[in-house]
């Protein structure tokens, strides 16, 4: 009797399809595990933004500025890729603000109290059906009290 040392043509094309397999089933899980934390990427782009506004609202007699970008104007916000969603792509290298964000506070005399319900900044296509940025119709929206709620699938 001779003993075999080596596998034959059938036994390497059978695990090679179980590892296709394998690797088959692992990809849409790892794809919906990358866009949950984009959208927690994004939610604290919000938070930071939400912040930067609140200490705006502090040094101007709780009024908020007329456009978004004049936070990173006044160094209320030092990074310009915080207002870049991460579901759109990568924030622009040479420092240009890329707004990804519908801030929902200009040209209202705002003022802090009473409004925590009052939705500040939220992405661009919230409450559409076509969502460019995030699967399922997610949308995040920051609130005047400064918190962050995701909404959708």
């Amino acid at each position: 009797m001779r003993s075999r040392n080596s596998f034959t043509l059938i036994e390497l094309l059978v695990c090679i399809a179980i590892i296709g397999v394998l690797a088959a089933m692992l990809v849409p899980i790892l794809s919906h595990a990358r866009e949950k934390s984009r959208r927690i990427n994004c939610a604290s782009n919000l938070r930071q933004l939400g912040i930067a506004l609140q200490l705006y609202a502090e040094d101007h007699d709780g009024s908020f500025p007329d456009e978004i970008s004049g936070l990173i104007v006044e160094n209320y916000i030092s990074e310009s890729k915080i207002f870049s969603c991460p579901s759109d792509g990568p924030p622009p290298v040479d420092g240009s603000i890329d707004n990804d964000y519908a801030y929902l506070g200009s040209g209202n005399d705002n003022r802090m109290s009473g409004l925590e319900g009052f939705m500040l900044a939220a992405d661009k296509d919230f409450g559409t059906n076509e969502n460019r940025f995030h699967t399922g119709n997610f949308y995040n929206i920051l609130y005047m009290d400064g918190h962050v709620e995701g909404k959708g699938n």
